[in-house]
């Protein structure tokens, strides 16, 4: 009987204790964490004619000011309608080559022209494991420093094109995918600074890809060499007209003129009944002034159980498949 009431006495001095810790151990309100964000976050100042503002939450403060100015970006590029897209369409002298080109504001030319080198953070918070950030960009400074950056691209443009015209053909083609994108930039700060009203005067943007374009559609190739290999030639002047070269024989002389050297060698065995060929072909690109540019070295493999003669055609049909995916161009390295 004692060690019933012992037991039971030891229960209810338990059961207190734990009353007591459930009725004051929790936190009381004051000291409860809120994880709501503050207003600035929801509702950023408006953008005022003199600054930009963008508020934004990341898992690090880098990351958030990032996301801000990338909201300020999205809504310059709404804007001046940065992603309008251009057909374009130049015919060459003859009437017979047309060249076009399908293009957009590339996000390389969106970087350039929309990048924020000077930015104010008004506001920052950490909360839990996420950064918020709220961030501001005057648009004078900013506007200024891209009125710099169109004169110093026009000037560098304008020379580029006076040099390009002057230069072997292989070297213009090398040169083209560096100047459209130097002119996709152009364009866009032009777009950006004629929608705030800084662009004294309009820039022909157009002409100078017009230029370009007119430059690739004169060019000319001839292909020499392969002794035996007609095929894999046959396969590369496919290619050609395909993408509207015109193709010359004998090969080319002068500024405009592309030659196209091949050499092939072959290896052959037999595995497991299965006629296997390994063609290795060497392609050079020359101007018409015999100045080798581009120059790559491929090997193709084929395999047939019925001969090699099928296994040939099978590595060469590779080679097809590679100039579909691509051009004859990216095939060599230009």
């Amino acid at each position: 009987m004692l060690n019933w009431h012992i037991g039971a006495m030891i229960a209810v001095m338990v059961w207190a204790v734990a009353g007591c810790s459930l009725l004051g151990g929790g936190k009381s309100g004051s000291e409860a964490v809120v994880n709501t964000p503050p207003a600035w976050f929801f509702s950023p100042p408006t953008d005022d004619g003199r600054f930009w503002y963008g508020a934004a939450e990341a898992v690090t403060p880098k990351q958030a000011e990032e996301k801000a100015l990338a909201m300020i970006a999205s809504r310059l590029q709404t804007t001046i309608r940065s992603r309008s897209q251009q057909q374009l369409s130049v015919s060459t002298l003859n009437g017979r080559e047309q060249l076009q080109r399908q293009s957009s504001q590339s996000v390389t030319a969106e970087s350039a022209a929309l990048t924020f080198n000077n930015y104010r953070v008004m506001q920052r918070l950490q909360q839990g494991g996420r950064h918020l950030v709220l961030l501001q960009v005057e648009q004078g400074p900013f506007l200024r420093q891209k009125e710099q950056r169109l004169q110093e691209l026009q000037q560098d443009i304008e020379l580029s094109l006076a040099q390009f015209k002057r230069q072997s053909a292989l070297r213009q083609l090398k040169q083209m995918a560096p100047l459209y994108a130097k002119i996709d930039e152009l364009e866009l700060l032009q777009q950006l600074l004629n929608a705030f009203h800084r662009l004294s005067e309009p820039i022909d943007i157009a002409s100078q890809r017009r230029a370009l374009q007119q430059a690739a559609a004169g060019l000319t190739f001839s292909i020499q060499g392969a002794s035996g290999w007609r095929s894999i030639s046959d396969v590369l002047r496919e290619g050609l007209n395909r993408e509207r070269y015109t193709l010359v024989t004998p090969p080319s002389r002068g500024q405009s003129g592309v030659n196209i050297t091949i050499e092939v060698s072959e290896q052959r065995s037999k595995v497991y009944g299965n006629f296997i060929v390994k063609l290795f072909v060497s392609l050079v690109a020359q101007d018409g002034l015999g100045e080798a540019v581009a120059s790559r070295n491929l090997e193709l493999s084929g395999a047939s159980a019925l001969s090699y003669a099928a296994a040939t055609q099978s590595a060469v049909s590779s080679l097809q498949q590679q100039i579909a995916q691509q051009s004859v161009l990216t095939l060599l390295g230009i």
